[in-house]
């Protein structure tokens, strides 16, 4: 989960109580139970809209959506590209099997633990597998 949604729906949770407070100039709102749960449910749409973009890892496997994975131990394919309107890197990986997975390369980073996995996957399919890097990826993911 995206920790930066759940701060933003914390944060119109506690906009929405606010509003509250200076709307009854105190607290006498809190009694209302169902005031609570307009103010607790005013979060729930960044807390779903977080978890819809997920990306999981295996010991072998790595997925970019609940439909989409490959297998890091049998590569073939290893680019980082960029798209003309934004220039944030994204990791484009395709096993031998067919299987495709694309996700944003600091998404990845940013959780060590999922990162390790791919990319000792990654490092594997190029140094002892059939994986076969574009340049531009092993200068990227510092794989020569």
């Amino acid at each position: 989960m995206d920790p930066a949604l759940l701060k933003a729906g914390l944060f119109v949770s506690g906009l929405g109580i606010f509003h509250y407070c200076w709307l009854d100039w105190g607290f006498e709102w809190a009694r209302t139970w169902w005031l609570w749960a307009i103010a607790a449910a005013a979060g729930v749409p960044f807390y779903l809209h977080g978890r819809s973009e997920g990306y999981s890892a295996g010991a072998d496997w790595f997925a970019s959506s609940r439909t989409t994975y490959v297998r890091l131990y049998e590569l073939v394919r290893i680019d980082i590209e960029t798209s003309a309107e934004d220039s944030e890197p994204w990791l484009v990986l395709t096993d031998g099997y067919g299987g495709s997975a694309r996700a944003p390369l600091h998404r990845i980073q940013r959780t060590r633990a999922l990162w390790d996995l791919v990319y000792n996957g990654i490092a594997h399919s190029v140094h002892r597998g059939p994986g076969a890097a574009t340049t531009r990826a092993l200068d990227v993911l510092k794989l020569r």
